[in-house]
Parts: C-alpha cells; sequence; structure tokens
C-alpha cells in the first residue's frame, strides 16, 4: 500500500513557483506603487527583514508578486542558508547552483523541515508480510518464510530500465536457486544500486546407487541478482557445515563475510575465522585476512556496520576489544569498536569506549566525519552514573595529519521517554527524532538547552579508561507531534483531504531505524511481520 500528499497549506507556499529566472548580480527594479513596501525601504533594510523571517515565511514571500519574488531571490544569502539550514551548508549543497536552483532547494528542505514539524508525512508504504527486509537508497526488498517469491519496490526517483516507482515486483526464488526441495531465506541484502544478496538454505532428497533409503543434504546457497538489470549476476553452493561463508554486509561494490574454514570445537566456543571480501558482481576472492579470535554463537548481523566516507570504505565492528596486534575480539559487555580498511581488511583503530553492540552509525555526507549514536540503554553502559533518558552522540572525524580518527565532538539529548514507550530513533547531524508511543508513531523535535554545570565549567562523561570528555552542545526533547497518514485516495466528500492517524503494532521486538535524514522505517517482526516506511521528503 502506498499513499502519498501533502497538506494543502504546505503545497500552497512551498511548491516551486514558475517564471523566468531573475539573476541576483543586481538589486530587482521596483515599480512606483505606494502599497509596496519595497518602494519605501532601500536594500539593507529590506535584507534585515529577511534574515528575520523564518523559513516558511522566507518561502511564503515568493509568492506575493514577481516583485516579491525577484527580491527573494536577491536576498537568499549565505547567512539566510547557513542559518536556517546548517547541515546542507555544511554538505555544500548549495555549490555550484544558479538562483532558481538554489531557491528550488530551499523550498524543498523547508518543506520537509515544516512537514517533519507537524508530523504530516508525504509518503507512506506498508508491508505486511516482511519477517525478512532490506532497505537501501530507494530499494527495498522483503519476504515471508514459506512463499516461492521475493517483492521488491523502488520508492521513489525516475526508476530506470523501466522500474515503475512503487510498483511492487516479485523475483520468483527459482531464479535464484535450482531445486525440487523446499528453500528457505536466511539473509537477504541489498545496496543503493539495487544489486541484492540472498543467503538460502536448500533442503534435497537423494538416493544412493543400490540403496533405497532416502537421504536428505543440506546445502547453503548464496545468490547475487541485480534488481536494476533483472538478471543473475553469480551463485555458489557450498554445505552447510562447517559454515564457509556468512555474510555481513555489502557495498556499492563488494560482499563482506566471514570465512569459518577451520572450526575449533574446543568448549564449544565458536569458530576461528577470518574476515574476508568478494566482488559483489562477480564472485571473485578479494582478500582473506584474519582479524577475529573467536567468534561466539551470538553473533548478531548488526554488530557490523558498513562505513562510506567519500571515496573511502570502512567497516565499523561493534562490540570488539584489541587482544594486540590486528586481532580483536567480541565481547557482548565490552564498549568498544574497531574501524577497518574494507580495502584491506587490516584494523587500522580500536576505540576502547562508545562501541555497544547494536549501536546506529551515520555517515556525514560529503565529509570524512561519522557519528555514533548511543540510546539511552547503550548509554547508560558508557557512563554508569548517566540518567535513565539520556543519550549520546558521539561524532568521529579523520584527521588528515595523522590519518586516524578522533572523536571530535559528543552531544548529549534528554529524551522522556513514556513507559508504554521502548523505541527511539535519531539523525545524529540533523536531530530529527522519533518515537513510538500508545502505538502511535511521533516525530520528536529537539532544542538546545544550558543547565547548572554548564554554567560551573561544562559536563564532563567519563567515555573509558579514565578519559572524560567534555559535552559540546546539550539537546532535549521539546515537542511531540503525532505522526499522520495521507489522505484515502477516493474518500468521499466529508473525508476529502482530511490526514488519518496512524497506528503501529508495538511490541518487544520492535525497532526504529533512521534510513536517512528524510526517511524512517518501523520493523515488527512479530509473525508475519510488519514493515512501514516514513518519508517526509518533497513531492516534486
Amino acid at each position: 500500500m502506498i499513499t502519498r500528499t501533502k497538506s494543502k497549506a504546505l503545497r500552497s507556499s512551498l511548491a516551486p513557483s514558475g517564471g523566468a529566472t531573475v539573476k541576483s548580480a543586481a538589486p530587482p527594479l521596483r515599480p512606483a506603487c505606494r502599497n509596496d513596501p519595497f518602494q519605501v525601504l532601500d536594500d539593507l533594510c529590506v535584507r534585515a527583514i529577511f534574515m528575520l523571517l523564518s523559513p516558511v515565511d522566507f518561502v511564503r514571500c515568493d509568492a506575493v508578486s514577481r516583485v516579491w519574488r525577484a527580491t527573494v531571490r536577491f536576498n537568499l544569502t549565505a547567512y539566510i542558508l547557513r542559518q536556517n539550514l546548517p547541515y546542507a551548508w555544511e554538505n555544500s549543497r548549495f555549490e555550484g547552483m544558479d538562483d532558481e536552483e538554489r531557491i528550488r532547494e530551499f523550498k524543498r528542505l523547508v518543506f520537509e523541515d515544516e512537514a517533519f514539524r507537524l508530523g504530516e508525512a508525504t509518503w507512506v508504504y506498508k508491508y505486511p508480510a516482511a519477517q525478512f527486509s532490506s532497505i537501501a537508497g530507494d530499494y527495498v526488498v522483503w519476504h515471508k518464510q514459506g512463499e516461492a517469491h521475493l517483492q521488491w519496490q523502488v520508492l521513489t526517483g525516475a526508476g530506470e530500465s523501466g522500474q515503475q516507482v512503487g510498483r511492487t515486483h516479485w523475483l520468483e526464488l527459482s531464479r535464484l536457486v535450482q531445486t525440487a526441495g523446499p528453500v528457505r531465506i536466511d539473509k537477504l541484502h541489498v545496496n543503493e544500486d539495487g544489486v541484492l544478496h540472498v543467503m538460502m538454505s536448500v533442503r534435497d532428497s537423494l538416493y544412493l546407487y543400490g540403496e533405497s533409503r532416502k537421504y536428505e543434504t543440506l546445502a547453503r546457497q548464496n545468490a547475487v541478482f541485480s534488481l536494476r538489470e533483472d538478471r543473475i549476476l553469480w551463485a555458489d553452493t557450498s554445505t552447510l557445515l562447517p559454515r564457509p561463508m556468512i555474510p555481513l554486509t555489502i557495498s556499492n561494490a563488494n560482499m563482506y563475510y566471514l570465512d569459518a574454514k577451520r572450526p575449533t570445537w574446543q568448549g564449544g566456543l565458536g569458530v576461528t575465522t577470518s574476515l574476508a571480501a568478494c566482488s559483489l558482481r562477480t564472485g571473485k576472492i578479494l582478500y582473506s585476512t584474519h582479524l577475529l579470535n573467536q567468534v561466539p554463537s551470538s553473533i548478531l548481523e548488526s554488530d557490523f556496520k558498513m562505513l562510506r566516507l567519500r571515496d573511502s570504505e570502512y567497516i565499523i565492528h561493534l562490540g570488539a576489544k584489541p587482544e594486540g596486534g590486528t586481532q580483536h575480539s567480541i565481547s557482548p559487555n565490552v564498549a568498544g569498536f574497531a574501524i577497518i580498511d574494507a580495502t584491506t581488511g587490516k584494523v587500522i583503530q580500536h576505540f576502547r569506549h562508545a562501541g555497544m553492540r547494536g549501536q546506529d552509525v551515520c555517515p556525514k555526507s560529503n565529509s570524512s566525519t561519522f557519528a555514533l549514536w548511543s540510546p539511552p540503554a547503550f548509554s547508560l553502559a558508557v557512563e554508569p552514573s548517566l540518567p535513565s533518558t539520556l543519550g549520546l552522540i558521539h561524532i568521529f572525524t579523520l584527521q588528515e595529519a595523522t590519518g586516524k580518527f578522533a572523536l571530535t565532538s559528543l552531544t548529549s539529548l534528554q529524551i522522556p521517554i513514556h513507559k508504554v514507550s521502548n523505541t527511539f530513533a535519531v539523525h545524529p547531524f540533523t536531530l530529527r527524532g522519533f518515537d513510538i508511543s500508545h502505538s502511535r508513531l511521533r516525530t520528536v523535535a529537539l532544542e538546545p538547552y544550558c543547565d547548572a554545570d554548564d554554567a560551573a565549567g561544562g559536563t564532563y562523561f567519563d567515555i573509558g579508561h579514565g578519559h572524560r570528555f567534555r559535552v559540546n552542545a546539550k539537546y532535549r526533547a521539546s515537542t511531540r507531534q503525532n505522526v499522520t497518514l495521507p489522505p484515502r485516495e477516493g474518500a468521499q466528500t466529508t473525508e476529502k483531504g482530511k490526514r488519518r492517524p496512524c497506528n503501529v503494532n508495538l511490541s518487544g521486538d520492535s525497532s526504529l531505524v533512521m534510513v536517512d535524514e528524510k526517511r524512517v522505517a518501523f520493523l515488527d517482526r512479530v509473525s508475519p511481520g510488519t514493515l512501514w516506511v516514513f518519508s517526509f521528503g518533497a513531492n516534486w
């Protein structure tokens, strides 16, 4: 089910206007009109007024008249962009744009902020049977166990290769594996280019020569399929025990997995394993390097996060502690993480704090900076004296002089979570937050604040092993707004244009994840599983 719209007020005030492009090299011409304040005030006064306007009011001025429209373009300065859209400005999103493109991008970003503030999602996707799901970029893939096919969609964009946006496509499992027996999906990943990796367990029956007894064989099939090109790229079959290939994550070009060819059964703790990489399009092995001493049987897929910073790729291994050399092991009670160079498979750096299992890693666009978001439950492990509603955002930046990452900023978030709400998600750079309470998804506005500790010299947290770091910024939840669904298509006159409430099923196995700066995904894993994707992006 796909629904999309936006409110009439937002559409009328924020939609891009037509007309010829007006250059901002000189002040616009003003006709003689007694009612036009621009005729009385000079350029400096007009610019001072525009600097005091809110982003929505600034955009609304663009729809008053041609003279105002030209004046808006002339006064859309770098100061206004940097003041109202700091994240977009830091990403150099406005570089190389002319006046018309700049005002169009400004309107789009202002619309997203206003839609988030009002809780008015413009696109809502609901997938009722999604026991397995993966989302990256504009591609989402889901599967219900027991079905003989996968389903996938292109959420937004142009829909390359004739792929219709919002249309559900089916991918039969018979195209991925040739077998007459039952097939079970174990894992699936999709990347931003629409390349899908599927790991399946295949059970076949065979009769040995001269015997009438039937033998059951269990094998694991790995297949890589291009959704954009509608063809299989490669596939291989391997025995299930010992497990030689445990996929972890994929990038746009490679797939990374654990190579467990040397089992060690002493104590039954796990297997000695290595980190390996192969080409996503050909399956050719690129490297296999011994990194992990022991992998417990409780290893989670979420322990490994793919991180892309400009032209470099890294793997963040959460819950890792150093054990000398380039080796490290996993411990569920250790706050630390390792940064692995995805090109060579070598550990380039260890941190003994902040990296608990299950945390979110978010890269900053067009930069060498990433954030590690610690929800309240994980923040307690870093600093036990913290209040239970305090989350931490660790900002790490690559230092050009040393080639190492360093903790450059620490932001604290005070998030009063309701008793019936056990999930919260936030984008660490735009500070757009979401939570769920009483089966309602809500947007959470975060505002900066100061307390008594700031006046006394600032707040310091022990980030591990006696290292204290000062909090650079503090935010707290101020207002919450229930997310509403767009009006129902084909509704009656009384319901036409009226937004609808959104109810989600909150359970103990639910998760809320920020897909990007304008989309959030909610997954309820209780059978048969339901995946919601809410987008607050503009429709134009």
